[in-house]
């Protein structure tokens, strides 16, 4: 018998630029070839560096995926067949562990500020923000925002003559929560 093909390899899952955070992501992967060797499979997420055999559709080595950084990963999927032809399959994905980053540019902590409510601006970094809102009464109230502004003039009103925390927050569509908050008058 001679067979020159490669074993074919389908990802069905993870999909191209889906998202992750610390808990590995599964795999289903549909390897086909006349003669394959079922116990030549393999994957990487390092270039080869590392490879983790497998037998069955499971989920990524968690040790392999606690020890990459934030970011794009490139994971290979790989089959021999008996005569020694392998093929070859790989996937881009993404590792996000990172909460979104939030640099208070203004208001400045001390601040003074009469009847009309502050405005502000917020610096909010993170490739997959979901949500940013701010709270003036330690989340009893919150209130969205999606470009800088100013502060809900009725929540403003309601607040009494004194010392605030104006907190800001973001999640990104991993739930990650990022917050940072500055005192005001």
């Amino acid at each position: 018998i001679t067979d020159d093909d490669a074993p074919s390899i389908k990802i069905n899952s993870p999909i191209p630029s889906e998202v992750f955070a610390v808990s590995a992501p599964s795999f289903n992967v549909r390897i086909t070839d006349d003669y394959l060797n079922e116990d030549e499979m393999w994957y990487t997420l390092d270039g080869g560096l590392n490879n983790y055999t497998f037998t069955d559709n499971g989920t990524i080595d968690q040790l392999a995926w606690d020890a990459l950084p934030n970011g794009t990963i490139t994971l290979t999927f790989y089959a021999s067949d008996k005569p020694g032809n392998i093929g070859t399959a790989e996937v881009m994905i993404i590792k996000d562990f990172e909460s979104p980053t939030i640099n208070l540019n203004s208001p400045d902590s001390g601040d003074v500020f009469g009847v009309s409510a502050p405005s502000f601006n917020v610096r909010v970094t993170d490739d997959y923000i979901d949500t940013m809102w701010y709270t003036l009464d330690g989340g009893l109230h919150n209130y969205t925002f999606t470009t800088n502004s100013t502060v809900n003039q009725t929540a403003w009103d309601a607040m009494d003559n004194g010392a605030i925390t104006l907190r800001f927050y973001a999640n990104d569509t991993l739930g990650h929560i990022g917050s940072a908050g500055v005192n005001i008058i």
